[in-house]
């Protein structure tokens, strides 16, 4: 488990040591920064996303995206598909739940996705938020066995509207 100390200024005043406390950190973990897509990316526009996820450590039967209340963007959760990137499978959905109040996408598949895969959930006709800026949206998968739960994988970084 990899320990970040920040230490710094923030806008011209010393952070302070209570919010070092609950982890506020600058930037990215780039071992968690996960890949995508946009085939538009300006404000107020229909676009397609394309969310890539890192290697899967285990088969999986599910995947989340989790995505901050700053996001004012609209998901149509009849318009989204899951690829293999590595093997180019469409892999069949049993559920697709978009959880407005949670801000959460939870995918169900009818077939594990293999260990090893590197999914794709492709998101069409998103319509984007109104305002520039970087939204983060939080990847996890479906962990197998007695107790399933899921787990973090990473972190995309969405930019919209800065060039």
């Amino acid at each position: 488990m990899k320990r970040r100390f920040v230490f710094g200024y923030l806008v011209g005043t010393m952070v302070a040591p209570d919010l070092l406390a609950q982890g506020l950190t600058f930037g990215a973990d780039t071992d968690k920064t996960l890949k995508y897509r946009l085939q538009d990316g300006s404000p107020r526009t229909r676009d397609r996303y394309v969310l890539m996820f890192k290697t899967l450590p285990a088969p999986t039967r599910g995947l989340q995206v989790l995505y901050e209340s700053n996001f004012d963007g609209q998901i149509d959760p009849t318009r989204i598909s899951v690829y293999g990137s590595k093997s180019e499978t469409a892999y069949a959905t049993k559920t697709i739940d978009l959880d407005r109040t949670a801000r959460a996408l939870t995918i169900q598949f009818a077939q594990p996705i293999p260990q090893g895969e590197m999914p794709e959930i492709r998101l069409d006709e998103v319509f984007n938020p109104s305002v520039d800026g970087v939204y983060q949206f939080r990847g996890r998968y479906l962990s197998n066995g007695p107790f399933p739960a899921f787990l973090y994988i990473g972190d995309w970084f969405i930019t919209i509207g800065i060039a």
